[in-house]
């Protein structure tokens, strides 16, 4: 699963470096005249440099081994608007025969970029957004399918196989589980099975077959709860919430009762995968 990017990437020539706007500006002058930059983006990067929001390696800078710039002209062009230092992640000498596989200027969705590496692409990219959101801080139901971009592929090459079997388990459990949407259970297979492979086996397990579910189980009563779903769409911030909720209680050994409040003037936030 692994191709000439991916192993290119975790080469030695790839390193961190602080751009400032003289730097980017050099940087700038190596683009490939092909390169397209969203204007969108970059007022995006920019003021998030400018309110003191960016975050240490939220973007890469790639350089063919011409030398000239085939990702990250967004980022070089927000850092010159916001005139603001950013630390990035530099990668030289890219094989021009992989430079398809990069392009945030070109307005590559995640799931394109990482398509040639996973089994199932679009799970990564969901398991990917969600938990870069998760670790910003950031509402996961709330977040957009394409965010992420710029990190999205380096998080995943660095992760590629816990990455590739979570969304390899997750598309089975997904064909017999209804009421919840792929990403959101792939995203928590993901993050359970980091916390305790043995116990995630089993809980997972026991979702998709349905046996063994003893009464006051978290499990049957997620199962049953999903099973009354009719619009999983609608009902996201709900079922993330349960499925995260009875992944608890199966870890605390409870049988309590299984509940979110999803609406009314103070909902419940989303608890925290432990």
């Amino acid at each position: 699963m692994t191709n000439a990017l991916s192993a290119h990437l975790s080469a030695p020539d790839r390193y961190a470096a602080t751009i400032d706007s003289a730097t980017a500006a050099s940087y700038l002058a190596t683009q490939k005249p092909a390169s397209r930059v969203r204007v969108a983006r970059v007022d995006q990067y920019a003021d998030a440099m400018t309110a003191g929001k960016w975050v240490a390696e939220v973007a890469t800078l790639t350089f063919d081994e011409q030398g000239a710039l085939v990702d990250g002209a967004s980022v070089l062009r927000a850092i010159i608007q916001s005139d603001t230092a950013v630390t990035v992640t530099v990668a030289t000498g890219v094989p021009i025969a992989t430079a398809q596989y990069v392009g945030i200027g070109r307005g590559h969705s995640l799931a394109d970029r990482i398509r040639a590496e996973f089994t199932y692409p679009e799970l990564v990219a969901g398991i990917v957004n969600l938990e870069l959101a998760n670790q910003a801080g950031i509402d996961v139901v709330n977040t957009p399918r394409k965010a992420y971009v710029p990190t999205g592929t380096d998080y995943a090459l660095a992760n590629q196989p816990a990455l590739e079997a979570a969304s390899v388990r997750a598309s089975r459990i997904i064909s017999r589980v209804r009421g919840i949407l792929p990403r959101h259970l792939a995203w928590v297979l993901y993050r359970a099975t980091a916390i305790d492979a043995a116990d995630a086996s089993t809980f997972f397990n026991r979702l998709e077959d349905g046996v063994l579910l003893e009464t006051g189980s978290p499990v049957l009563q997620l199962t049953q709860y999903l099973g009354r779903v009719q619009r999983p769409r609608e009902q996201q911030r709900k079922t993330i919430g349960m499925l995260i909720k009875a992944w608890n209680l199966y870890r605390d050994g409870s049988r309590a009762k299984l509940t979110f409040k999803a609406g009314g003037a103070e909902p419940e936030d989303i608890p925290a995968i432990r």
